[in-house]
């Protein structure tokens, strides 16, 4: 068996992609993100049309846990 990080691969660029991929980097674990739109973000995510910007999806954000706060904040 290698003692080689393993080879992680998350699928979305959204809020569960990008949380999941900033824990295994606090973990030392490597990984590679695969979206398939132009930008991150999923329902985070905001067009520009000249000065106006637009959000998309999901307008707030519910948390029960203070561990879900902390990395919002």
């Amino acid at each position: 068996m290698s003692s080689a990080s393993p080879d992680i691969a998350v699928v979305g660029a959204g809020i569960a992609g990008a949380s999941a991929a900033h824990r295994l980097t606090e973990l030392g674990i490597a990984s590679r993100v695969y979206e398939t739109e132009r930008h991150a973000g999923g329902r985070m995510a905001r067009s520009l049309l000249g000065q106006a910007v637009f959000a998309h999806g999901a307008q707030f954000l519910t948390s029960r846990g203070q561990q879900v706060r902390s990395v919002v904040d």
